[in-house]
Formats: structure tokens, sequence, C-alpha cells
């Protein structure tokens, strides 16, 4: 954890001058079916003319000697980095709409995102939101590369201070196999967070996913965390 800490005092001394709004988030995951534990750190910053600028870093634990998944919190490795940029133009008090962009660096190839952000609001306390994705995968170890496109569609509503958020994704590949042979394949995730002050919100989240492309089999993933704002 000790690189975590460097990573995020860095973010810290480069981005606080300048935000107008920053958090920082940390989470950990566990697949009930692959046994992996990930955790997920989190640096986020909007400007005052509404652009946001993000960093999302996920590390894993060694292998057993065994090759299977190693135990939570020992000799962690990061195996995938995020960086993204996300505008949102506010058309009136009902909707807002918004690019976003997004590279990803793994172990084993690089990823790349384009995002349309379609935001309702519906009451105070009601939202729903659409977001249609263009995703590229190039491989490193000479796997062919993977297109493919999805939408991300969700309903969120605030209960005093819980907010309770459910989305449901559907994924097309572009001559790539994503879940059981076929170009297709969904997610479900549910997400509760709590305001427990001003700056510091706790949050659970639990998502069934598909395992690879050859296999009808999916997993659960539980997810806890937290986040922090410091404006």
């Amino acid at each position: 954890m000790k690189n975590v800490v460097k990573i995020f005092s860095l973010g810290l001394i480069i981005l606080a001058p300048a935000a107008h709004a920053l958090s920082i988030s940390y989470g950990h995951a566990y697949e009930d079916v692959t046994k992996k534990n990930i955790d997920i750190l989190g640096l986020e910053h909007t400007f005052n003319n509404n652009i946001t600028l993000g960093t999302e870093w996920k590390a894993v634990p060694d292998a057993k000697a065994d090759g299977s998944a190693g135990n939570a919190f020992s000799h962690e490795n990061f195996y995938e980095k995020k960086f993204k940029v996300k505008y949102k133009y506010d058309f009136n008090p009902y909707y807002a709409l918004g690019p976003e962009l997004e590279y990803v660096k793994k172990t084993d190839g690089n990823k790349y995102k384009i995002k349309a952000i379609n935001d309702f609001t519906l009451t105070e306390t009601d939202k729903i939101y659409i977001k249609l994705v263009n995703e590229k995968v190039d491989y490193t170890n000479g796997k062919a590369t993977k297109k493919m496109i999805y939408a991300e569609s969700g309903y969120s509503k605030k209960i005093d201070k819980t907010k309770i958020t459910y989305e449901y994704t559907y994924y097309h590949g572009e001559d790539s196999k994503l879940f059981n042979n076929k170009n297709m394949d969904y997610r479900h995730k549910f997400n509760v967070e709590y305001k427990l002050s001003s700056k510091l919100k706790p949050y659970i989240e639990i998502r069934n996913e598909s395992i690879n492309s050859k296999s009808d089999k999916r997993q659960t993933i539980f997810e806890t965390g937290i986040s922090y704002s410091f404006f």
C-alpha cells in the first residue's frame, strides 16, 4: 500500500490548487467464482467549467503457488490504470449531455472508450441516465482486437441521505464474441450510497457479470468502499 499513498499524495498536491470539486475514493471488490480480490483507488476533480479529470487504479494480490487467486491485501500489483476526461453541459434543469473520453492501460493491452452521457432529472430525488459507449481493446499478447458498442441505462432515487441506483448494460460485439460464444452480453448493477457527512460517502455495490466469452457462466461481484470530497 506504500505506492498507493505516494500516488494519492502526489495527485492531491498537483490538483488541489485548481480544483472546484476534488474527491478520492477507495473500494474493495470480491468475485465469488474466480475468488479474485480487487482494490480500486480513484482520484477525480472538476473545474468550474464542468470539465472533469479522473484516474482509477486497480490492484490484485499475487496468485498463490497453485495458480489460484491470492489473499486479499497481500503483495498487490497494479494491473489496470484508467485515465478519463469528461464534460457536462446543462441544457436546462431537467437535461444534461456530455462526452467522456477514457484510456485504460492494462497488463495485456490498451483500452479506449468514447461515451455520450445523457442525464435526465425527473424530480429532486429521481434521475435516469443513458450512456452510449464505443469501446476498443488492443491486446499485446497476440489476441485479436476487440470492438464493441453498448448502452448503460440507470435509475437513481434519493431517500433522505441514501441514494439507490440500478443499472442495466447491454453489450454488442463487433466481430467479437463476448458471452457464451455470442456477440452479446449484459450486466446488472445495484448500488447503495449513504451520505455520512457533506464530505464522506460509503457505498456497497453488487454486480452480475459474465466470466468469459466462451462460457455461459456468470458471477456476482461484491464491492464496498468510501469516497471523500475535499471541496
